[in-house]
């Protein structure tokens, strides 16, 4: 719906509302004829707020659908190129026979003292 009719039936609302106000306080009562034109009026204006709604939702799911394709797959290819890179660059730092403290292990300590004997 384009804002132009939305500002007309916004304008028909408003009109219809003041009318109802105005008989409501000044005590002139509205025509039967008239009720029934506001009351459906209302019902229509209210079920084409809810069917905009709906496609809203609809459209909003298709949208982060494709956002999570278009955003998700990269973003795991990154992460896991990043995940490579770290463990390459571990692997060529560390120092053979070094625990994470930096500390020789048992095991290596026991096989280069029997090396010096």
């Amino acid at each position: 719906m384009d804002r132009g009719g939305a500002a007309v039936k916004a304008g028909g609302s408003d009109r219809l509302n003041a009318m109802e106000k105005a008989a409501r306080y000044q005590g002139t009562p509205l025509s039967d004829d008239e009720i029934r034109r506001i009351a459906s009026y209302q019902q229509s204006f209210n079920e084409m707020a809810r069917g905009e709604r709906f496609v809203q939702d609809v459209l909003q799911g298709k949208a982060r659908t494709r956002e999570r394709w278009i955003v998700g797959v990269p973003g795991t290819h990154i992460a896991l190129l990043g995940l490579r890179w770290l463990r390459r660059r571990h692997l060529k730092y560390r120092v053979p026979g070094r625990n994470i403290d930096g500390v020789a292990s048992p095991r290596r300590l026991a096989a280069s003292d029997s090396l010096r004997e």
